[in-house]
């Protein structure tokens, strides 16, 4: 088991395991087997099904916004009695995915729970979670290793795909709208190319040698004087990102404009 396990372990030999945690950045799909795994052994102190219980209530959004709604579905169900245990407890994945009129829905319960109620929720980026929500919750930080190597394949698809496609990678790469499930994600996404970029721009002009199949891709379909280009417009979507509302839109135009630089590359190599 990782940090979130030895975490409670640590906090339940010190018999202080609290009422609300917060546990970033992490997916929750990542880590719903471990999280199982302590509610199991330093909650409910028996073998439980983590959805398909009446004890358990988990907020589904699909990589969307967190609605009212769900918070007051989710308050219908913890004013009702525990089936088994005396203890219940609602997990909130993405909890950074809630609007202000939301968070103020859900705090009071944060706040003052009633007692046999335990909150669990997850962020991908802690510092987008309220600082009303991360002041009454034990924090738990994690370096989540499988998250970044699954983003980083995504990064390297998707350069892969401009290098070799150019303008067209808008039609060859639709699940990438679904891979890239946020901002936040695109942000981290987009760096990563910057990195990228950066790094392969100082393998050529040091005349150096790489062995990254991407880095290869990145030296065949361009010049120096392109590379730059591309590591500018990154850097002007990094400042966009915050401005713009549609990910989607976003992840167009960076393609576009970044298959735009390719061809230029090769117009001037005819």
């Amino acid at each position: 088991m990782s940090d979130i396990y030895e975490y409670f372990k640590k906090i339940s030999v010190q018999n202080k395991i609290g009422h609300a945690f917060l546990i970033g950045n992490i997916k929750f799909e990542n880590h719903q087997e471990e999280i199982k795994k302590v509610l199991e052994d330093f909650i409910y102190k028996e073998k439980i099904n983590l959805n398909n219980n009446s004890d358990i209530y988990i907020i589904e959004n699909d990589g969307k916004n967190i609605t009212k709604n769900q918070i007051k579905e989710l308050l219908t169900n913890l004013s009702t009695t525990s089936q088994k245990s005396g203890i219940k407890t609602y997990i909130i994945p993405d909890c950074e995915k809630m609007s202000d009129s939301v968070y103020n829905a859900l705090l009071k319960t944060i706040e003052e729970p009633e007692e046999g109620i335990i909150a669990i929720l997850t962020t991908t980026n802690i510092e987008k979670v309220k600082d009303t929500i991360r002041s009454r919750c034990s924090y738990i930080h994690i370096n989540d290793e499988k998250e970044q190597e699954e983003n980083k394949e995504i990064t390297k698809k998707l350069i892969k795909t401009i290098e070799e496609n150019k303008e067209k990678a808008i039609i060859k790469n639709n699940e990438i709208y679904t891979e890239i499930t946020d901002k936040t994600l695109l942000n981290g996404i987009i760096k990563q190319m910057l990195t990228i970029y950066e790094e392969t721009l100082h393998i050529l002009i040091n005349n150096e040698k790489t062995t990254e199949e991407i880095k290869r891709i990145i030296i065949e379909n361009n010049n120096i004087e392109i590379i730059s280009e591309k590591i500018i417009l990154l850097n002007k979507y990094i400042e966009k990102i915050e401005y713009n509302l549609n990910k989607n839109l976003l992840i167009d135009n960076l393609i576009i404009q970044l298959g735009r630089c390719s061809n230029e590359t090769n117009k001037s190599s005819i």
